[in-house]
Order: C-alpha cells, then sequence, then structure tokens
C-alpha cells in the first residue's frame, strides 16, 4: 500500500476552525476522516500537541489558508493558537461529544444545520442567584418576579398564537429598550446548536414567507441546544445555565418570533430541546435525579413548550445504529429528564 503523504491528507486542516480548534485521532475520525493524518500533519508541524490535542501551529494555518483557496472553500480566521493544557482538554472533550451526537441521527426527508460555539444575546441579563431559588426538594423560578423582567413583559407584551396579529419588534426595538433601560446585553453560549428542517422540500413553499426579525434560523425549525458539561460543573451550577437559557427563549418568543416559535407556517409544533452530555452514564443518571427530585418542572414551566434531555459520550460511542430522525432519537436513545407533554422519562 502507497504511503500516505501530506498531499493527500492536508485537507484536512480545514476541520481546524475557531469553533472547533482541537483534535485527535479519535475525533478525526467520528468525522469520517483518516485519522492518521493527526500523525502525517504533526511531522510536518501544521500541528502540535497541546497536552491531548492537537492544535494548528502558524505554518498550518497559512498551509490551511492556501488549501482553502486552492479548493474554493472560505477559511474563517482560526482565533489565538491555544497553549492553554486546561482548555485544549476541554475544547477537545467538547468536539468530541459533537461528533457523536452528529452521528447518532440524521434528518430523513430533511436538513441538519449544525452551529458550534454560537454565542446569543440575552436581555435582561442576570447575575447567577437571580434565576433560581434552591428550596427543599423544589427550585422556583424566581427570575420572572425581576424588576426588568417584568418591564420586560410589560413593553413586550405579544406572546403566543395571538401574538401573530400585531409586528415583531425585532432586534432594533430590543436594543431601543436595552439603551432606554442603561441595560447591557449578557451572553448565553451554547456549545452545539442543531437547526433541524423536518421535509425541507415541503417547506419551500414557505421561503417566501421569510420574517426578516428572525435573526437566529429558529422559523420552522425544531432545535436542539447542546451544553456539555465539563468536569468542573455540579448539577447545581448548571441552574444558572439554565435560568439564562430561559431568558434567550423568552426574547425568542417576544421579540424575534413571536407566535411563530413554537407553531410554525405549516401549523406544527416545532420542539425546543436543552441536552446536557456528560462523559459517563454514572453522571447523566446523577443529574437526572438532582432535576427531577431536587429542582422540579420549574426548570421548563416559565417556558414551556421545553424538553430537558440528558445523555452521555460512553452511550453514544455504543449506539448500535444510526437514528432515522430526532425523534427517533429521542425516543430510544435520550434520557427524557422533563417534558411539557407527557410523565417525565416516557
Amino acid at each position: 500500500m502507497k504511503k500516505k503523504t501530506i498531499d493527500d491528507v492536508d485537507r484536512t486542516l480545514l476541520l481546524f476552525d475557531k469553533s472547533l480548534p482541537c483534535w485527535d485521532r479519535d475525533t478525526m475520525s467520528l468525522a469520517g476522516e483518516d485519522p492518521d493524518a493527526i500523525d502525517i500533519l504533526e511531522e510536518h508541524e501544521f500541528i502540535k500537541k497541546v497536552s491531548r490535542a492537537y492544535v494548528l501551529t502558524y505554518d498550518g494555518i497559512t498551509r490551511r489558508e492556501l488549501i482553502g483557496g486552492q479548493m474554493g472553500v472560505p477559511t474563517e480566521p482560526t482565533g489565538d493558537i491555544i497553549t492553554d493544557i486546561s482548555i485544549a482538554d476541554e475544547r477537545l472533550e467538547v468536539n468530541r461529544a459533537i461528533q457523536l451526537l452528529d452521528r447518532a441521527f440524521y434528518t430523513e426527508w430533511g436538513l441538519k444545520e449544525n452551529s458550534i460555539c454560537e454565542d446569543f444575546p440575552v436581555m435582561p441579563n442576570l447575575i447567577y442567584n437571580e434565576y433560581f431559588e434552591l428550596g427543599h426538594k423544589c427550585v422556583k423560578a424566581i427570575w420572572t418576579e425581576h424588576e426588568y423582567v417584568q418591564k420586560f413583559f410589560k413593553d413586550f407584551p405579544h406572546v403566543g398564537v395571538e401574538a401573530r396579529k400585531y409586528p415583531a419588534p425585532g432586534l432594533a426595538a430590543f436594543n431601543k429598550w436595552a439603551y432606554r433601560n442603561d441595560l447591557a446585553f449578557g451572553k448565553l453560549n451554547i456549545d452545539l446548536v442543531m437547526r433541524l428542517h423536518a421535509d425541507f422540500e415541503h417547506y419551500r413553499i414557505y421561503s417566501d414567507m421569510d420574517m426578516p426579525t428572525d435573526i437566529f434560523n429558529f422559523l420552522n425549525v425544531d432545535r436542539l441546544f447542546v451544553h456539555y458539561v465539563r468536569d468542573y460543573e455540579k448539577p447545581v451550577d448548571l441552574l444558572p445555565f439554565i435560568g439564562k437559557f430561559h431568558i434567550f427563549l423568552t426574547g425568542q418568543k417576544r421579540i424575534f418570533l413571536p407566535g411563530w416559535f413554537d407553531i410554525d407556517q405549516d401549523e406544527n409544533e416545532d420542539w425546543t430541546m436543552l441536552l446536557f452530555i456528560t462523559e459517563y452514564e454514572d453522571d447523566i443518571q446523577f443529574l437526572t435525579k438532582f432535576f427531577r427530585e431536587e429542582c422540579g418542572h420549574d426548570l421548563i414551566d416559565p417556558v414551556n413548550p421545553l424538553f430537558l434531555l440528558g445523555t452521555s459520550m460512553e452511550r453514544l460511542r455504543n449506539q448500535k445504529e444510526q437514528k432515522s430522525t430526532v425523534y427517533d432519537w429521542f425516543q430510544e436513545e435520550a434520557t427524557r429528564i422533563m417534558r411539557p407533554d407527557a410523565p417525565d422519562g416516557e
């Protein structure tokens, strides 16, 4: 067998980008590429090892731009070269979780769009202890009672199907409201967002009915928001993240897609799912128990319909076959921690 050269594998440099800067042989293989490319790229000093991850070198960035130009593939800036060991290890594990989940299901008759490390604006931006109040065997969503949230509800009152009668406020109105109240936007970072288009051909009939205020492209799609649980994150540490996610969804329902976020233009339900991925199966079972027994349904009720899901990298790696839709994967493979339409776990 002919030994592979750098010319055979240098296109894999395009995998290294700002959102996925860290790779290894396993993630390369999960992405459908030759894992031996790692050794060849390292030999030519286009990548280097930082802890357990491989990252681009300056020569690698230059070669990547060259390959992108030759192939006609736009190459976005890669960002700073990662040198911190803990950051490299974390970004590698996030990459691994993304690759494992991406192969867990495809979208029959539809389209799956993946967006990695996406930032979303959050307003009002509360501090960590203003989202939930932890009591005995329950949490209370207190973010809804906050002064600026109440003002937000008053100033943007239209929500649900009835909101379709009125123009969507959009980003300009959102910015004006923040300026008028002297508030700064917060940021919600999501490791992976999957926008799932069902029956792509059918929904083309609505292509000339796009909404200009839908700047995040959530119209007529199911959405799977994915958070990889870091080693240092305890279950209770995730509550502010969930609270910030609540406020983000509230903005979608009142500012950007009022009337259309949960029910689409074909009058079908659009699912919103928040998925937590842990390294090991025991960890997701522990997290599930904490959410169900120590927190309760205030984790989803203020912004229903919302599905809270869980899985582990261990489970994803052991999955026997790829499911044809997210609904099959949801029913057969995911832990349904909390759901708005049936008893938890069903």
